[in-house]
């Protein structure tokens, strides 16, 4: 929508939305959106400059449970997600924009003893970007002596008339060291004749799949597995996980 005459500035806008329906005759829930203009019509070019950051940069001996919350000079876009990395994954988690703060939430405990990198890149409203830089923090020291757990696999269990092409994916209930997700310790198995797979490993990791080594692609091949038993086994470098797809 462009409105006939340009919005004023400091001023409150209301959008309304009512009366739409899709095709089948469904009708929108009435919908009212409201926004206020900016303070100045000159244009906004430059993206919002870090404040304030916690943990602190190069803080120590933080919390595994820790939040990161990072405020910034101006409101930014809901778009606005600093990627957190550390022990070589890409921390999932859920970002919260409020304002000219970002808070992102782990979506479980980081790792004790480890050091977390915070890219600080945001948006603001008006869709300017800019980095501050990357920020770093070192959490405490925490012993984990739980092992990780299989959460899913795909194909399941039992499954019939999977694919050939199909990619055998595990995820984790914990991200796994990255040394540990091999082909040396996870093997794949076509009835009782090993395939040697290529390992991908997810971003965060806490998911791998197999593909073919000979073909390099994330399925394996159709002469490789079409009308096979697969069988996926993990040794005990990645905790004893053991898994029967089950007979076609």
């Amino acid at each position: 929508m462009t409105p006939d005459v340009a919005p004023s500035t400091g001023a409150a806008y209301s959008l309304s939305l009512d009366g739409l329906c899709d095709y089948a005759g469904n009708a929108l829930v009435t919908t009212v959106l409201s926004f206020t203009t900016a303070a100045s019509g000159a244009a906004d070019t430059t993206g919002p400059v870090l404040q304030a950051i916690v943990p602190a940069s190069n803080a120590t001996d933080v919390a595994v449970t820790s939040t990161v919350t990072i405020t910034y000079d101006e409101a930014l876009s809901l778009l606005t997600a600093p990627v957190v990395t550390g022990a070589g994954i890409t921390v999932p988690g859920d970002y919260a924009v409020s304002g000219n703060t970002v808070t992102f939430t782990p979506a479980f405990a980081l790792l004790g003893s480890t050091q977390y990198s915070v890219n600080t890149t945001a948006v603001d409203r008006a869709g300017n970007s800019r980095s501050s830089g990357t920020y770093r923090f070192t959490t405490s020291v925490l012993e984990d002596s739980g092992a990780p757990t299989v959460l899913a696999i795909s194909p399941q269990a039992n499954a019939i008339d999977v694919s050939p092409l199909t990619s055998v994916v595990l995820t984790f209930s914990e991200p796994m060291a990255p040394a540990t997700l091999t082909s040396g310790n996870i093997a794949l198995y076509a009835n009782g004749s090993l395939i040697a797979p290529s390992v991908f490993r997810s971003a965060d990791g806490r998911s791998d799949a197999d593909g073919d080594a000979a073909t390099g692609e994330r399925g394996g091949r159709g002469d490789h597995l079409a009308g096979y038993r697969p069988e996926r086994q993990c040794n005990s470098a990645v905790r004893e996980c053991v898994h029967h797809l089950g007979a076609q």
